[in-house]
């Protein structure tokens, strides 16, 4: 069974020569046992997992963050 979390996200595009936030709204499917082990870990922190994706996608998104979110992913990719 999947679950589906909801996150809606503020993402940088370019508009001329200036970075604007457009919404976005991002439908994310997991799996249901994956998503309680997740949520059992999030919520003593006062966190849910669609805020937590939220966070990720707009770190990601960002450009300042380029060069380490491809590090990371490069990172991540070796480990697999």
């Amino acid at each position: 069974m999947l679950g589906r979390l909801l996150a809606l996200s503020g993402l940088p595009q370019t508009v001329g020569d200036r970075w604007v936030m457009k919404m976005a709204e991002i439908c994310i499917e997991i799996d249901d046992d994956l998503l309680k082990q997740l949520k059992e870990i999030l919520t003593p922190m006062g966190l849910t997992p669609e805020f937590v994706a939220e966070q990720f996608i707009r770190f990601c998104a960002d450009p300042n963050n380029a060069v380490l979110v491809r590090s990371l992913f490069d990172d991540w990719i070796k480990k697999e």
